[in-house]
């Protein structure tokens, strides 16, 4: 249901109930029945924020400024490890599915790109203001691309039989 709420993604879950609810998961306990929308919504953040290696893995993220010059993201993203670009796929044809519903959710491709372009694209040893505003820039740019061009088909939605046990 999270196409219907406004500021999916935007507003904050319960940032206790989120960082309990990983705990839990850690630990291989399913403790999702109780969550809100905004919690599930923190959580997925949470995830794809905490990844050892982001989606945009970290050997890669320095030829995202290239992709950005020459304006070639698809090609770039085609070029990330497999099991990166597949979950960059599939969360990006879930946000290509909030999109039809911007009217409802108040959140357009830009909007959904200013929420994960911090989590997916990352500079995790870069301090300088200058450089960490250029690569937020170029990480916002490049999800709305996504989001707007990006077909997702293959995996999004997911075929029901990957979700059986």
């Amino acid at each position: 249901g999270a196409e219907h709420v406004e500021g999916i993604f935007r507003l904050p879950g319960n940032m206790k109930l989120v960082e309990e609810t990983a705990d839990h998961l850690n630990k291989g306990e399913n403790t999702l029945d109780h969550l809100g929308v905004h919690d599930l919504a923190s959580l997925l953040k949470k995830w794809v924020r905490e990844l050892p290696d982001p989606l945009v893995n970290l050997a890669s993220v320095g030829l995202l400024e290239t992709a950005f010059e020459q304006k070639t993201y698809l090609e770039f993203t085609e070029g990330l490890p497999k099991t990166h670009q597949l979950t960059l796929k599939y969360l990006i044809g879930f946000l290509q599915h909030l999109v039809k519903s911007q009217n409802e959710t108040k959140m357009t491709p830009k909007n959904f790109a200013i929420v994960f372009g911090p989590n997916i694209v990352q500079l995790r040893d870069a301090t300088e203001p200058g450089v960490i505003k250029q690569y937020s820039d170029i990480g916002i740019e490049y999800l709305t691309t996504l989001i707007e061009q990006w077909d997702t088909s293959e995996m999004y939605p997911l075929d029901p039989k990957y979700l059986q046990p």
